[in-house]
């Protein structure tokens, strides 16, 4: 009973965070922190030290940098592209081979 006190007790907060975030609406960033609130105190409630959790914490934050560089960089890049008329031109050639590969001719 306990084991399965525990497995929802750890599935919870990623039910929660789906259910703000399709169903709610809510924004990433507010449901990010509540769910990070509730997976600490149940951390807490794991016998988790407070120190320990807020070094999980830093670390995990450091750790999500490189993921936000890359995705800030292909937003940067496709802004770029968009705003020099690059994308129009990729757009347009992923188009005409797709034709190619469909119809075995170009369309123009």
């Amino acid at each position: 009973m306990a084991d399965l006190l525990q497995f929802i007790l750890i599935l919870s907060p990623f039910a929660l965070a789906i259910y703000l975030l399709v169903i709610k609406r809510r924004k990433a960033d507010s449901t990010g922190v509540l769910i990070w609130l509730i997976i600490s105190i149940l951390a807490f409630f794991f016998s988790t030290s407070v120190p320990d959790i807020m070094i999980i914490s830093i670390a995990g934050i450091i750790d999500s940098f490189k993921i936000t560089l890359m995705v800030g960089t292909s937003i940067f890049m496709i802004t770029y592209m968009g705003e020099a008329g690059a994308l129009k031109r990729i757009i347009i050639f992923i188009k005409t081979l797709k034709d190619l590969i469909l119809h075995g001719k170009f369309y123009s």
